[in-house]
């Protein structure tokens, strides 16, 4: 009777332990199938949470287990290249680069292994991230080229005795030269002078826009990480002379611009996630699958830059756009 007793205290001892391990085999196997996305981004940024956000919210709506990793390069295109790796070595699913420098060295390291869904690229063509928009081969993403004609029409509605304009840019943000010389072309096509100005460090923005502004009767951003960084210190610059700032997305704008054109950062982020559940769910080829574009922009003005300068907001700024008032972030 005892070793019956022994018996079966044994068996129910195997049984459970058999158990513990088939549950975490399936726990194992829960792990190994999740979906895991790696979301890369140059530095923190509000415009570049904005986009993440909005990419991950759209994601969840359809695959509610999926696991993001983040990471980013703390501002240093030196530690861009680590940054991918740390993430490739995650064994991700698929990458969303945001910004055009981040993308082109996570297109280079992915190499074909893992899709690419880059996320506010300005000119993904220049930046030789795709052929074209339509077939794009090797990737696919969401470009937030800024409607630059709107924000020189913004400067002669604010300002429509100005002559000229100041345009600072980074000449290695491939995306910041493409929307200065854009910028600068519009400006011309409208009576207005063009200065263009290259910023290559943080160390000599001050002087450099103080310079500027001293010349010009506005000075003009495009889609240029340096320039969008510090647009309050670039603000708050040249309002030393009484010389208003006008950008190309509304994050600059918040910091101290008068007034901009920006496209809807949050679009560009849902419309990312968009195409990254084309791939997941439905299997499609990356490169397949056309670039999307924003074509209109959202009109954004700065109470409070406006009353400082004492320049009056126009009315058709006060009929289309978005009023806003200064933050303190930078």
């Amino acid at each position: 009777m005892r070793r019956i007793k022994l018996k079966v205290i044994i068996s129910l001892l195997l049984a459970t332990i058999l158990l513990g391990f088939v549950g975490c085999e399936k726990n194992s196997q829960n792990e190994e199938s999740l979906i895991t996305i790696g979301i890369l981004y140059t530095e923190p940024h509000p415009v570049l949470t904005t986009i993440a956000e909005a990419f991950k919210t759209e994601v969840l709506s359809q695959l509610p287990d999926v696991k993001f990793i983040e990471k980013h390069g703390n501002g240093s295109k030196s530690q861009y290249p680590a940054t991918v790796r740390a993430i490739l070595a995650e064994g991700v699913d698929l990458l969303a680069p945001i910004t055009t420098p981040m993308s082109v060295e996570t297109l280079k390291q992915a190499q074909g292994r893992v899709p690419v869904v880059f996320l506010g690229v300005t000119d993904p063509i220049g930046a030789e991230l795709v052929e074209s928009l339509i077939n794009p081969v090797n990737c696919s993403g969401v470009s937030d080229n800024p409607p630059m004609f709107g924000v020189i029409n913004l400067v002669k509605q604010f300002l429509p005795d100005a002559q000229s304009i100041g345009i600072p840019y980074d000449p290695k943000d491939q995306p910041g030269v493409t929307t200065a010389y854009k910028a600068a072309a519009l400006a011309i096509d409208q009576g207005l002078e063009a200065n263009l100005r290259p910023v290559t460090t943080e160390s000599e923005l001050r002087a450099t826009v103080r310079a500027l502004a001293a010349n010009v009767d506005a000075v003009v951003i495009g889609m240029d990480n340096l320039m969008m960084k510090n647009a309050g210190i670039i603000s708050r610059t040249i309002a030393e002379q009484n010389i208003p700032l006008f950008a190309a997305d509304d994050k600059s704008v918040k910091m101290g611009a008068i007034a901009g054109v920006g496209v809807d950062y949050a679009d560009v982020g849902r419309l990312g996630g968009k195409i990254a559940l084309e791939i997941l769910i439905n299997n499609r080829p990356v490169g397949e699958i056309p670039v999307k574009t924003l074509s209109t922009g959202q009109v954004f003005y700065n109470i409070d830059a406006a009353s400082t300068l004492n320049i009056g907001i126009p009315e058709s700024a006060k009929e289309n756009g978005r009023a806003t008032t200064s933050s303190t972030t930078e």
